[in-house]
């Protein structure tokens, strides 16, 4: 038999207990969760506070990049409906 380290035991207790969600065991999930969290070495608690930094990030870049666009596209609207009403007045003398 293996010999598991406790973390591996911790992370097996988590499976084993999201296998047979019930409402009642929620608060089993994150006490389980907890428990693997705490048992991590200080290295694994700063891989996944990098991780999460890092996907914080991306979604920070998505965000931004989306009101980028929305700015851009608003701009341009604005230019075209100025062009719009520069050409009725040319029209219009």
């Amino acid at each position: 038999m293996e010999n598991k380290t406790e973390w591996q035991k911790k992370l097996e207790k988590i499976q084993t207990t999201l296998s047979s969600p019930n409402p009642e065991e929620r608060k089993q999930i994150l006490e389980a969760i907890r428990e693997f969290f705490n048992s991590l070495p200080s290295t694994g608690k700063l891989v996944v506070g990098v991780v999460s930094l890092l996907l914080l990030a991306s979604v920070l870049k998505i965000i931004l990049s989306l009101i980028q666009l929305a700015i851009t596209v608003v701009f341009l609207l604005l230019v075209g409906y100025l062009v719009y009403l520069w050409l009725g007045r040319q029209a219009n003398e």
